[in-house]
């Protein structure tokens, strides 16, 4: 779903790909000020990257994604919200527990359900 243009807040696509942009960058260990410096730019830039409240050129989605050791595509690879009243921070929630799972057959069963799940969900 896309805001409509004139909407108050940010883009839930922008606001999604800054919340992989700040997981993978937590899970790495690094600060924003760290992955400013690495990319040419600033703490600040990266804060409001991952805010979403400022769209991100694809120059710097490229060094994000070399710095952080990433695809682009897995940066861009998100679900948005269809409801907007729920939270951009879903994904980084999901991704933060589904790290915490230690037994490969869990991990396995987890990916297992999600795509069941969403394979369902494309169907209807």
């Amino acid at each position: 779903m896309r805001r409509k243009v004139g909407s108050e807040g940010p883009d839930p696509i922008d606001v999604a790909i800054g919340g992989r942009i700040k997981y993978f960058r937590r899970r790495l260990g690094l600060t924003q000020t760290a992955l400013g410096e690495a990319v040419g730019g600033s703490f600040q830039m990266i804060q409001k990257y991952e805010a979403g409240a400022v769209r991100i050129p694809a120059s710097a989605l490229v060094r994000i994604a070399d710095r952080l050791g990433a695809s682009v595509s897995a940066l861009t690879e998100v679900d948005v919200p269809v409801d907007p009243a729920a939270s951009p921070n879903q994904t980084e929630r999901l991704l933060e527990a589904f790290e915490k799972v230690s037994d490969p057959y869990l991990k396995s069963v987890i990916i297992d359900m999600t795509r069941a799940l969403s394979d369902r969900r494309a169907k209807r």
